[in-house]
């Protein structure tokens, strides 16, 4: 009987160090919050089951993540993106990044606009490079899948371990352009490009 109740003691020990090891790490979140503060992260949308800031045809979404200035309260970034159809004309907007800890969400609001867009990341970047999201903006949830790749072929792997039934994702990048290779050729305009690595240029 004391063996058994030393056992069930254990156990019991064994899953509150657990829990309260998972209590003190950081999210994955919070990890992406505090890396967009040393290093700026460009990310690539590839694919998506829904729609939140972005319209329903664009194309192409590419987000820049900053939060390297020291007086800024809250990050920055800018985001392009095309319509399907017209993959030459971008949209560019700019937008401010705040991380809650207590919900452990970024809330995202565009220049101009009262109404937040809230992002999670549900895993560790996978492959430390594709960046599995779920999005929530005016109550509309999303899933999202972003490449640091403007290829997506981290993307494209990440959504075969996570969504072996495809999870409603379509692929969202350079729609009607895909080689015969099986990759896929990104558009982004050229001035967007430029832009990032004439500011930070030494990531490119």
């Amino acid at each position: 009987m004391r063996s058994r109740l030393l056992a069930r003691t254990f156990t019991a020990l064994l899953v509150l160090f657990s829990i309260c090891g998972i209590c003190s790490g950081k999210t994955p979140t919070a990890t992406f919050n505090e890396e967009i503060q040393s290093t700026p992260i460009l990310l690539y949308q590839c694919y998506r089951n829904g729609t939140t800031v972005e319209p329903k045809d664009a194309v192409n979404y590419t987000a820049l993540f900053d939060g390297t200035t020291p007086s800024d309260a809250a990050s920055k970034g800018n985001v392009w993106f095309a319509m399907n159809g017209t993959e030459d004309k971008y949209t560019e907007l700019s937008f401010t990044a705040t991380y809650d800890s207590k919900s452990d969400m970024i809330s995202l609001v565009a220049s101009g606009s009262s109404t937040d867009e809230k992002i999670r990341l549900v895993e560790s970047p996978f492959r430390g490079k594709a960046y599995f999201v779920n999005e929530m903006y005016d109550g509309q949830p999303a899933s999202k899948i972003y490449d640091v790749d403007k290829t997506c072929v981290n993307a494209a792997a990440n959504l075969q371990e996570a969504c072996p039934d495809g999870c409603g994702m379509r692929l969202v990048r350079e729609v009607g352009a895909v080689e015969q290779s099986g990759g896929i050729t990104d558009v982004i305009t050229s001035s967007a490009r430029e832009l990032f690595c004439r500011t930070f240029t030494f990531l490119c």
